[in-house]
Protein backbone atom coordinates (compact mmCIF):
# COMPACT_ATOMS: atom_id res chain seq x y z
CA UNK A 1 0.00 0.00 0.00
CA UNK A 2 1.31 3.42 -0.99
CA UNK A 3 0.57 6.22 1.56
CA UNK A 4 -2.77 7.57 0.48
CA UNK A 5 -4.07 3.90 0.44
CA UNK A 6 -3.11 4.03 4.45
CA UNK A 7 -4.29 7.73 4.62
CA UNK A 8 -7.79 6.91 3.41
CA UNK A 9 -8.30 4.07 5.80
CA UNK A 10 -9.02 6.90 7.92
CA UNK A 11 -12.07 7.44 6.19
CA UNK A 12 -15.16 8.10 7.51
CA UNK A 13 -13.15 9.56 10.20
CA UNK A 14 -12.36 13.27 9.04
CA UNK A 15 -8.31 13.73 7.69
CA UNK A 16 -6.49 16.75 7.13
CA UNK A 17 -3.21 17.15 5.30
CA UNK A 18 -1.24 20.36 5.33
CA UNK A 19 1.42 20.72 3.07
CA UNK A 20 3.69 23.98 1.30
CA UNK A 21 3.39 23.94 -2.70
CA UNK A 22 6.68 24.83 -1.68
CA UNK A 23 8.19 22.40 0.64
CA UNK A 24 11.42 21.18 -0.37
CA UNK A 25 10.97 17.92 1.40
CA UNK A 26 7.78 16.81 -0.51
CA UNK A 27 7.10 17.06 -4.42
CA UNK A 28 4.47 19.40 -4.77
CA UNK A 29 3.10 17.49 -7.69
CA UNK A 30 3.10 14.47 -5.79
CA UNK A 31 1.57 15.32 -2.76
CA UNK A 32 -1.21 17.30 -5.05
CA UNK A 33 -1.69 13.85 -6.35
CA UNK A 34 -1.56 11.79 -3.28
CA UNK A 35 -4.16 14.02 -1.72
CA UNK A 36 -6.64 13.76 -5.06
CA UNK A 37 -6.15 10.13 -4.18
CA UNK A 38 -6.87 10.81 -0.68
CA UNK A 39 -10.24 12.77 -1.86
CA UNK A 40 -10.99 9.64 -3.94
CA UNK A 41 -11.51 7.62 -0.83
CA UNK A 42 -13.45 9.55 1.01
CA UNK A 43 -15.85 10.18 -1.71
CA UNK A 44 -15.79 6.19 -2.74
CA UNK A 45 -16.99 6.17 1.61
CA UNK A 46 -19.24 9.14 0.93
CA UNK A 47 -17.72 11.20 3.09
CA UNK A 48 -15.70 13.51 1.05
CA UNK A 49 -16.77 16.81 3.14
CA UNK A 50 -14.95 14.68 6.00
CA UNK A 51 -11.50 15.57 3.81
CA UNK A 52 -9.36 18.83 4.07
CA UNK A 53 -6.26 19.32 2.12
CA UNK A 54 -4.44 22.28 2.64
CA UNK A 55 -1.51 23.67 0.03
CA UNK A 56 -0.19 27.10 0.39
CA UNK A 57 1.91 28.36 -1.44
CA UNK A 58 4.78 28.74 1.20
CA UNK A 59 7.96 25.86 2.26
CA UNK A 60 7.38 22.83 5.19
CA UNK A 61 6.11 25.05 8.37
CA UNK A 62 3.54 25.08 10.31
CA UNK A 63 2.68 28.57 10.75
CA UNK A 64 0.10 30.58 12.27
CA UNK A 65 -1.55 30.56 8.64
CA UNK A 66 -1.52 26.39 8.94
CA UNK A 67 -2.28 26.14 12.83
CA UNK A 68 -5.60 28.09 12.05
CA UNK A 69 -6.42 26.08 9.30
CA UNK A 70 -5.67 23.32 12.21
CA UNK A 71 -7.73 24.00 14.90
CA UNK A 72 -10.53 25.04 12.12
CA UNK A 73 -10.51 21.49 11.36
CA UNK A 74 -10.26 20.15 14.89
CA UNK A 75 -13.22 22.73 16.06
CA UNK A 76 -15.58 21.41 13.25
CA UNK A 77 -14.55 17.86 13.42
CA UNK A 78 -13.57 17.31 17.05
CA UNK A 79 -15.79 19.15 18.68
CA UNK A 80 -14.01 22.57 19.92
CA UNK A 81 -14.45 24.37 22.69
CA UNK A 82 -18.17 24.57 22.24
CA UNK A 83 -18.56 21.31 20.79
Amino acid sequence: MDLPDIAMLAAPRAKLIICGQDDALFAPEAMAEAAERVRDGFEWAGVPERFQFFFPAKPHCFDAECQNVAWDFFDRWLGGPGG
